[in-house]
């Protein structure tokens, strides 16, 4: 690690070990600070625990792989004393919500500064993996009604009969979203049954995502109960299709059966939010037809990505939709392949069509005019590059075409946020 004395300007600092105490207060002392990232041990091994001091300068925090069995430093002062800080990102080791373990408190965290009454100016918050009881005292340290961006995954399951009682919690409440006043971004991998009443409350939502690319445990690197990993023969597809590592609980019935709430969803976003939203991502299982997708792309004014699973004719419906919309430049066609095979079997199933999509059919269909605007596509975890109108003389007479260039999914996720944001990752 580099003395922190010969980087007088840095604003940004990621520490993957536990650091000694005075590492922290020399990150406390650099008035240029306003990004930390704190990644936490994952072995039980006993050691003192460090109470981080203040960093008044800090503006994000990404606090990652929490587990109280593995004694993390103690954040509470650095939360009571970061009074500028807009961006909140905590992240459990997934262990405690997949053994259902109630280790952790909120209060572990904000304790001090509900104590010290700091209310923190919090625009952007994420929670990943989280099981434990919802806190009211949350709401007096962060200004609920200002916060702007919402990320929650792997943290509620009410499907899930083992981890009801504390998710029920999160229901309404102080904390709910309809006191989401200023919301503009929200995205989760699973959508609560009282979801479309409460995004029917609120206006002005600029981007909404539903995650579906999730990652079972037997596909991830999964843990051993001492927080140490275990090795996975099958994490070698997971990387290629670029999922998050990170163990999951597995999936539920619960994100199957949400599909009966689809099409109220679809009516609240629509409704609502039609004249703010400029980026849809929904579940590759709620699967629309072509007249409600087109109603759906006449409500929202300024449209510009959207992830939908089509019923039907797929590419008659992408036509209409862009014919009526045509803001839209990136657009996928989310297909689950059935009841959600693994990953492996994803790509397998990907790899039988490649050949086909290959051989020109996506060149002509892209120089269709309906397409003018269109700059990325995706098929199922196939991502395209569309380019430039081309004149193809190899046959008897020349035929238009769309220059066409297939994607690794990791170059996708930096093009278009219905790509990047379609993970498990915070």
């Amino acid at each position: 690690m580099p003395s922190l004395c010969v980087l007088p300007n840095f604003s940004s600092w990621e520490l993957d070990t536990k650091p000694l105490g005075t590492i922290y207060q020399a990150l406390a002392s650099k008035k240029t600070l306003t990004s930390l990232t704190l990644k936490f041990p994952s072995k039980r091994i006993p050691r003192p625990t460090t109470l981080i001091p203040p960093i008044p300068s800090l503006k994000s925090i990404y606090l990652y792989n929490i587990d109280p069995l593995c004694y993390p430093d103690d954040v509470s002062l650095l939360f009571a004393g970061s009074p500028i800080l807009e961006e909140m990102k905590i992240e459990w080791n997934p262990r405690i919500r997949r053994e259902r373990e109630p280790s952790i408190s909120l209060s572990q965290y904000f304790g001090r500064a509900v104590s010290s009454k700091v209310c923190l100016p919090i625009k952007r918050v994420a929670y990943k993996n989280m099981y434990t009881r919802n806190d009211p005292h949350l709401s007096l340290i962060i200004d609920i009604p200002k916060v702007e961006s919402v990320t929650l995954l792997n943290c509620m399951n009410p499907g899930d009969p083992s981890t009801v009682f504390y998710d029920d919690t999160w229901r309404g409440g102080p904390n709910g979203l309809t006191k989401l006043k200023s919301l503009k971004k929200l995205r989760l991998d699973v959508v609560p049954d009282d979801m479309p009443p409460v995004i029917a409350e609120i206006s002005g939502l600029e981007e909404f995502y539903l995650v579906s690319r999730h990652p079972t445990t037997s596909e991830s690197n999964s843990t051993s109960t001492d927080g140490s990993p275990i090795a996975n023969p099958n994490s070698g597809a997971s990387a290629r299709t670029g999922e998050d590592s990170t163990p999951t609980t597995p999936l539920t019935p619960y994100h199957v059966s949400s599909v009966a709430i689809a099409s109220d969803f679809l009516a609240a976003i629509s409704g609502n939010h039609g004249s703010s939203l400029k980026i849809l991502l929904l579940s590759d299982e709620w699967r629309f037809s072509k007249d409600v997708l087109i109603n759906l792309v006449k409500s929202c004014l300024n449209l510009e990505q959207l992830g939908v699973a089509v019923e039907g004719a797929q590419f008659d419906t992408v036509r209409a939709l862009l014919l009526h919309r045509p803001s839209i430049w990136a657009f996928r066609i989310l297909e689950a392949f059935g009841p959600r095979l693994h990953i492996r079997d994803r790509t397998q199933a990907l790899g039988e069509t490649s050949h086909h999509m290959k051989s020109g059919i996506m060149n002509r269909e892209f120089a269709k005019v309906e397409y003018k605007n269109l700059r990325y596509f995706g098929l199922a975890d196939m991502p395209f590059e569309v380019g430039r109108m081309m004149m193809d003389c190899s046959g008897d007479s020349p035929i238009e075409r769309r220059a066409v260039k297939v994607l690794t999914w990791d170059e996708a996720k930096k093009m278009a946020e219905i790509f990047g944001l379609d993970s498990m990752e915070l």
